[in-house]
């Protein structure tokens, strides 16, 4: 999945927000989550999929950073 190769050394990933909106030739997709490596992060990212049919032919990814987590989960 294409998640887990992004966030692989990130175990657990919990989602916090997400939403997703039908574009002209595609979805635009945005999902903040909780990031835990050696700390805990969140980090907010956007993506563009290019859809031709039923497949995405394209994905375009925007990442905001990751920011250390200073709430507490």
């Amino acid at each position: 999945m294409y998640l887990r190769q992004e966030f692989a050394d990130a175990d657990p990933l919990l989602l916090l927000d997400s939403d997703v909106r039908s574009m002209q030739d595609g979805l635009a997709i945005r999902y903040r989550l909780w990031v835990h490596e050696d700390r805990w992060y969140v980090g907010e990212q956007q993506v563009y999929c290019h859809v031709r049919g039923e497949l995405i032919q394209r994905m375009d990814l925007l990442c905001s950073g990751f920011e250390l987590e200073t709430q507490g989960i």
